[in-house]
């Protein structure tokens, strides 16, 4: 398994991902992702802004994270505190490959971004999610992550955030 920058070429599988992801939320009556969010517009900013992670296995794309340095959003919580304010990265647009789903490439993408960070000399990951999206909590608390409130996304979508504090 390999964790690298996307490619435009990279594209289409990364929207295949990105639509399954949008079916896979509907089926967990979760409104994350359901007003066509992410757009290939927003993905194709985060390659040129080189923000946009792939997980491979050989020649498949099976996973797709964004890590970005900072988010406006993340300054005002509506409810908790974060334990760092800054500097931070902070994960969004994850997901995997319904091929690979539950076979540890989240997992992996997380531990991927934690060294991006320490490489980066940043100690504190932040992420957020829809409180009706299960597998992603269970997946963040899994690895490490402590739940530390609630943010308000664009003024108008409510989700739960996480935080980890590296070692």
């Amino acid at each position: 398994m390999r964790f690298h920058l996307a490619r435009y070429e990279d594209l289409p599988a990364i929207l295949s991902i990105i639509h399954e992801a949008q079916a896979f939320l509907k089926t967990q009556n979760s409104g994350q992702w359901q007003d066509g969010y992410p757009t290939e517009g927003i993905l194709q900013n985060d390659i040129n802004q080189q923000r946009l992670y792939v997980a491979r296995n050989g020649n498949d794309v099976c996973g797709v994270c964004a890590v970005l340095n900072y988010d406006p959003d993340y300054s005002s919580l509506t409810s908790g505190s974060w334990i760092i304010k800054v500097p931070y990265l902070v994960i969004h647009r994850f997901a995997v490959s319904d091929k690979y789903r539950r076979s540890g490439v989240g997992k992996y993408m997380l531990s991927e971004t934690e060294k991006l960070a320490k490489r980066q000399q940043i100690i504190d990951i932040k992420v957020d999610t829809h409180e009706k999206n299960v597998p992603m909590i269970s997946l963040l608390l899994k690895s490490g992550f402590e739940k530390r409130g609630e943010v308000l996304l664009e003024q108008t979508k409510q989700r739960v955030v996480f935080e980890k504090v590296l070692k």
